[in-house]
């Protein structure tokens, strides 16, 4: 009885010993300030959170290089970085999830200086040539990496001595030394000069001035989605707790947690030469009534027509396909598609919920054949990139380029500088790098004026255009016989493609002649659609041999099926061929006027379609 009586007190003992482990809130935050003043702020503060959450609190200040890999290993619940050791986390530990970060005085960022005397002479950063030039310590964000960033994007490598510069380990101290006359620049954070009372501050020059964020509170990929959401709520209202008001009464002058994700540090990622996190893209087109029932007919119209669109889309290098990180926004794209009449479609695009272009009116072989680009198109011109125009003394430059999907020739740029706006186009650009973009002087330029980064997209919805006014023209109308040769000839070669597609489609099987038809409809429509523009054409037809082969491959459609498709298809490209080398056809008088006696019916016979097709290869009949 008393070994019973042990046994159960010693699982108990064990049981609660495991309880008790499991109920722990563990934390980790990196030391930026003093141990001192990093444990009166956050030490109460994640106390009073883990006392609402009913647990028991661990509490350890760690160094840079062991937090991320900690938190990863599920160590800790949560962990506080500075700003760049959580860029470099986050790169290699992609799990690690940033859900937060706090006000300073209400503040979400505090400013960086780069300062000078103005008895110096200097008001340009290439003006520091060779001068002596004092950071704080190089694990300093505002003091040292902010700033070392900046010289690097301005051309100027500190590394390779462009000037003298040292470590004064102290914001006051530093800029004693610039007081002093010792050094001609110093880095800091900018409320250590407005503190300074013994100065006169007018007698200073601020070469540059840097917006830091505060610091990256993270998430273990561990931890449940109700403890995150648990946490995150009780954070984000402690401001507001009676309880913890106490709390913002603290060294380092937070007060208040506030929600953030990852994009809120993407601005300092080309200091450390890291590709943006770009945001996913979610598309999704959503038929309405009639055009649900139509595009149901056509099996994967649809799928087609939104996979094309997302190829578009992430070929621009403006958005992933899917979420590298847990905290990865999204951008939604969701294009509203209305049948408003017999082979008439109109569409909306939707950018996260905001109506942002009410598109216009589409025939289906616009559907089919070009409305992947149209939405392509008009998401980026909605979506245009906004930035701060720079200079270094030397150049002109913003901080986008070919990493965050631009290019030379389809990007524009509208620097507005409050009353008044340039735009720029690559006859005004200097040079467009991976991570920059430089112009050439302009004197309309200022600095810190804001610059919108714009894809017009403007030559595709021109030509459709000028094609759909040239495919409303009336084949028996006294104008179109007015119209040249070769304009007639287009048109005269989709009607007859389309009536013998027809003739064909009555022929097939009927378990297949759904898919069949409408495959030929298509390979005959490439004539129709693209008669302007040959190159295109030709891709279209490489590309609908590649989709009826494949469909044969799948099933989908027996082999009698695909001999008649890939006939067509090679009748396609010979008159192709025929069309880009003029001179292959040389037709006479008398053969043009037998082609119009065949169509002026308006009946033409699979006869009378093989009769054409020997004229146009300048056969004898």
């Amino acid at each position: 009885m008393k070994r019973l009586l042990f046994l159960l007190l010693l699982s108990g003992v064990l049981f609660n010993s495991v309880m008790a482990q499991d109920k722990t809130l563990k934390v980790g935050v990196i030391s930026y300030k003093s141990d001192e003043k990093i444990k009166e702020t956050f030490q109460p503060l994640f106390q009073f959170l883990a006392d609402e959450m009913n647990r028991q609190l661990v509490f350890e200040i760690v160094s840079d290089e062991d937090l991320a890999f900690h938190l990863h290993q599920n160590d800790y619940d949560i962990g506080v970085f500075t700003i760049f050791p959580y860029l470099k986390a986050a790169e290699d530990f992609p799990d690690l999830h940033v859900f937060a970060s706090h006000k300073v005085a209400d503040e979400l960022t505090f400013q960086g200086v780069i300062l000078t005397k103005k008895g110096n002479k200097i008001t340009e950063l290439h003006q520091l040539k060779d001068k002596k030039f004092l950071f704080v310590k190089p694990t300093s964000t505002s003091g040292y990496k902010f700033p070392k960033g900046i010289f690097t994007e301005s051309d100027l490598d500190i590394d390779d001595r462009f000037f003298e510069y040292d470590f004064s380990y102290n914001h006051d101290k530093s800029l004693d030394a610039l007081i002093a006359g010792e050094v001609d620049a110093i880095a800091i954070n900018e409320s250590y000069f407005k503190d300074r009372k013994d100065i006169n501050q007018d007698d200073y020059l601020v070469l540059e001035r840097y917006e830091v964020p505060y610091p990256a509170y993270v998430f273990s990929p561990g931890l449940s989605a109700e403890d995150q959401q648990e946490i995150g709520k009780t954070l984000f209202n402690a401001h507001k707790n009676p309880k913890a008001k106490k709390l913002f009464k603290n060294p380092l002058g937070v007060t208040s947690i506030v929600a953030e994700d990852d994009d809120y540090y993407n601005v300092l990622r080309r200091y450390l030469n890291i590709i943006r996190i770009k945001p996913v893209l979610d598309l999704h087109i959503k038929p309405l009534g009639k055009a649900a029932e139509k595009l149901a007919e056509d099996g994967d119209l649809l799928h087609l027509i939104e996979d094309k669109a997302s190829r578009v889309l992430l070929k621009s290098g403006r958005f992933v396909a899917t979420a590298e990180k847990k905290n990865q926004y999204y951008e939604h794209v969701l294009i509203n598609l209305y049948q408003i009449d017999k082979g008439v479609f109109h569409y909306q695009v939707l950018l996260n919920d905001v109506l942002v272009d009410e598109g216009k009116d589409i025939s289906t072989s616009e559907l089919t054949a070009e409305f992947h680009t149209m939405i392509s198109n008009s998401v980026l011109n909605h979506l245009p990139i906004e930035t701060d125009l720079l200079f270094n003394g030397k150049d002109w430059f913003i901080h986008y380029g070919h990493n965050d999907g631009l290019s030379e020739t389809e990007y524009v740029f509208e620097i507005n500088k409050g009353y008044s706006s340039v735009t720029i186009d690559k006859e005004g650009l200097l040079e467009m790098t991976d991570l920059n973009t430089k112009f050439k002087p302009n004197e309309e330029f200022e600095k810190g004026s804001k610059v919108k980064i714009i894809f017009p997209g403007n030559q595709i919805n021109n030509r459709e255009e000028e094609e759909s006014e040239s495919s409303s023209i009336n084949i028996f109308s006294a104008e179109f016989w007015k119209t040249s040769y070769w304009d007639k000839l287009g048109l005269i070669i989709g009607i007859l493609l389309t009536v013998v597609s027809a003739l064909i489609g009555g022929l097939l099987k009927k378990r297949k002649a759904k898919k069949f038809k409408g495959l030929l409809h298509e390979t005959n429509e490439l004539i129709k659609g693209c008669i302007g523009d040959y190159y295109k054409m030709e891709a279209r037809i490489i590309e609908q041999k590649e989709r009826i082969s494949s469909l044969m491959e799948d099933g989908k459609i027996n082999e009698n099926q695909f001999i008649i498709l890939k006939n067509r298809i090679s009748d396609l490209q010979n008159i192709l061929d025929g069309i880009m080398v003029p001179q292959k056809i040389q037709l006479t008088d008398e053969q043009k006027g037998q082609i119009e006696e065949i169509v002026s019916d308006g009946k033409i016979t699979e006869k009378e379609f093989l009769k054409i097709k020997n004229i146009l290869k300048n056969k004898p009949e």
